[in-house]
């Protein structure tokens, strides 16, 4: 009964994401394994039981956290079901991170290589590629693709080892290109399509003078944010400010500064313009041919690839410099096809590490 409550109790102070709520979580795991092993009694056990208490009742009355992006949740969402997909979720973190780095990708890699035919986004990758690239619609194929996204989820619960041994695990490819571009000492742009272990991208960054702002969609589960956010390597590299999609003033600002911002513009977007991608139109973002036209900056392609096991490779693909004749909006959709064929074509360089199960082409 006991521990009954004092999980009903760390549920309420997990669904109001109580900056405690970490400490929480670590003390009732040790509160599950001790009174398993020791026969506590129950005296002893009412103190846990108030902590746990008081945090829930200050959670009920206490505002709800601000968050860079504000969404309008239903009470089930709040109070059941992001509660319990942060639960779960690091519950299966804890696990995790007990593993060395090379188990922990191959077992996650395995894992969803499993699940992921399973799935409803096993479809959507199975309907893009009927459409998009028809020969590799095949078993094998879609097998390496879940096993790419599994190692890259697990991977990211290891991202201080990769910071730490950067040199055994990172290795670059026309490096000359990222030199070039810093050299120019002026802002720039990085594109990546979403391939590979898109979290390894931070660590390009480190050393930096110039502020850093990657751009990222923010989850529709806010529980979710910060450790994402950690997956990607917040505390680790401090040089990165991570900014949610839909926040320009941080993106110019660190623009005018004379800094980098990295975007992501290869995913679906409801209001955008038809351009084609994978040879079939797709609603996409302006957004980043917007920015490079009207601060005459260039822009960096780079992606992602995965070389063996836990080693990748960051490749710098191209630098686009788009043009301009007069028009400007003529200008932004010109430039950002441009900036579409280089991303689909930095993707197809390893194609079963692309993101398949998003419905980038809509319900095709």
């Amino acid at each position: 009964m006991i521990t009954f409550l004092m999980f009903i109790f760390l549920w309420i102070a997990t669904a109001k994401d109580l900056r405690a709520v970490m400490s929480l979580r670590l003390v009732f795991a040790v509160f599950l394994v001790m009174t398993a092993i020791f026969d506590i009694d129950r005296f002893f056990l009412f103190f846990p039981l108030v902590v746990f208490f008081v945090f829930a009742v200050y959670a009920i009355f206490v505002p709800q956290r601000k968050y860079p992006v504000e969404k309008n949740r239903t009470w089930k969402k709040k109070w059941i079901s992001h509660p319990a997909e942060s639960l779960a979720y690091h519950a299966t973190v804890w696990f995790f991170k007990l593993l060395p780095l090379s188990w922990l990708s191959w077992l996650s890699g395995k894992l969803l290589e499993i699940v992921g035919p399973f799935t409803k986004a096993h479809k959507i990758a199975q309907r893009n590629l009927e459409i998009i690239m028809p020969q590799n619609n095949n078993r094998d194929f879609l097998n390496k693709m879940w096993n790419n996204w599994g190692r890259t989820f697990g991977e990211g619960l290891k991202f201080d080892t990769y910071k730490k041994y950067m040199h055994r695990y990172i290795s670059f490819k026309n490096q000359h290109l990222f030199d070039d571009i810093n050299g120019a000492n002026q802002p720039y742009l990085v594109s990546v399509p979403h391939s590979g272990n898109m979290g390894v991208t931070t660590l390009s960054f480190l050393g930096f003078d110039a502020p850093v702002g990657i751009t990222y969609r923010f989850p529709n589960n806010p529980l979710m944010n910060d450790v994402m956010l950690d997956n990607y390597g917040q505390k680790l590299v401090k040089e990165v400010q991570f900014i949610p999609v839909g926040n320009p003033v941080q993106l110019f600002r660190i623009l005018h500064q004379g800094g980098v911002i990295n975007i992501n513009s290869d995913q679906r977007v409801k209001e955008g313009e038809s351009l084609f991608f994978f040879g079939r139109p797709a609603m996409t973002s302006t957004g980043v041919a917007r920015i490079a036209l009207k601060l005459d900056i260039p822009i960096l392609i780079a992606h992602i690839h995965r070389i063996g096991g836990v080693r990748h490779e960051i490749v710098f693909d191209e630098i686009l410099k788009l043009p301009k004749t007069g028009d400007a909006r003529a200008d932004e959709i010109n430039g950002m096809q441009l900036v579409n064929d280089a991303l689909e074509r930095a993707a197809r360089q390893s194609p079963s590490e692309y993101l398949w199960m998003h419905r980038r082409w809509g319900r095709i």
